[in-house]
C-alpha cells in the first residue's frame, strides 16, 4: 500500500485560504441577512408605545448571549472550505507534474 504524503505548502494554502473565505461566506451571509431583514422592516408607530415600559425596565445590558454557535459556524466553514481547497490543488498540482 503506497503511502501518500502531504504537502506542508498545498496544506498551509490551504488553511488560510480556507481561513479566508470560510469567514468571508460567514460575513457575507450575516449582512445579505441583515439586509433582508431590514429590507423587511416595517415599525409599527401605534403600538410602539406598549413597548416602552420594556424597554426602560425589562431590557438586559451588556453581554447576554454566547458566541460560541457564531465561532463554530466560522470554524467549520473554515476547516470545510481548506479541505476542499487542499484536494483540488493536490489534485492539479498532481496533473501538472511530469511522471516519474
Amino acid at each position: 500500500m503506497k503511502v501518500k504524503r502531504i504537502d506542508r505548502r498545498v496544506a498551509l494554502e490551504a488553511g488560510v485560504a480556507g481561513v479566508i473565505t470560510g469567514g468571508a461566506l460567514v460575513t457575507g451571509g450575516f449582512i445579505v441577512m441583515g439586509m433582508a431583514q431590514t429590507k423587511a422592516y416595517v415599525p409599527d408607530i401605534v403600538n410602539s408605545y406598549a413597548s416602552v415600559d420594556y424597554l426602560q425596565q425589562k431590557v438586559s445590558f451588556g453581554h447576554t448571549g454566547s458566541q460560541w454557535p457564531a465561532l463554530a459556524v466560522v470554524g467549520i466553514s473554515s476547516i470545510l472550505m481548506g479541505m476542499i481547497y487542499y484536494r483540488v490543488r493536490s489534485k492539479y498540482k498532481r496533473q501538472a507534474s511530469p511522471p516519474s
